[in-house]
């Protein structure tokens, strides 16, 4: 079941890639802005994640509890190895709900301090992914990045304008 989960997982990602590589809608984000289609894929992907994460504890759970009794009782060190993998577990699972919550707070910063620029028919060049920009986000040194790059840029741990080097701060 975990295996599949995982393999569902990545025919989802390769399947987003593929289709942005060849400038095809995707099939669950339609009408939306890239913004939109890669804020449903990070969503997607934390589900798959703490699933996967829920799915393993509920196994360590029961084989504990209801499949395992012959093994373990005969076995104390099984038993703690059992005890030591659902705590490892449980702090992978813990983990991944506070990056899940550290994103959206990282998009609401991002949508309430960085201002929308559209660029209309003249789009401009991002300097970070180098594709082209019809809407953007200014920063406070003025200049403009997709929203993506910016999320990717603050989860990357810097807090600098990659063409200035000026200094901006994620609020949260």
């Amino acid at each position: 079941m975990l295996n599949l989960l995982k393999l569902c997982k990545s025919l989802f990602n390769f399947e987003f890639q593929l289709r942005q590589a060849l400038h095809e809608p995707l099939p669950f984000a339609s009408g939306g802005d890239n913004d939109q289609r890669m804020i449903k894929k990070l969503y997607t992907n934390y589900f798959f994640d703490i699933t996967a994460k829920l799915l393993s504890i509920a196994f360590c759970v029961i084989l504990m509890y209801n499949g395992g009794a012959f093994t373990l009782s005969y076995f104390p060190m099984a038993q703690i190895f059992m005890v030591q993998h659902t705590y490892k577990l449980i702090n992978e699972l813990t983990r991944e709900v506070r990056k899940l919550r550290q994103f959206r707070m990282q998009l609401a910063d991002i949508d309430s301090s960085y201002p929308v620029v559209e660029y209309g028919d003249q789009p401009e060049e991002c300097a970070i992914c180098k594709e082209n920009m019809k809407k953007a986000r200014k920063l406070p040194c003025a200049h403009a990045f997709h929203w993506f790059c910016i999320v990717q840029l603050i989860e990357s741990g810097s807090k600098n304008c990659p063409i200035c080097r000026a200094e901006f701060h994620n609020h949260r």
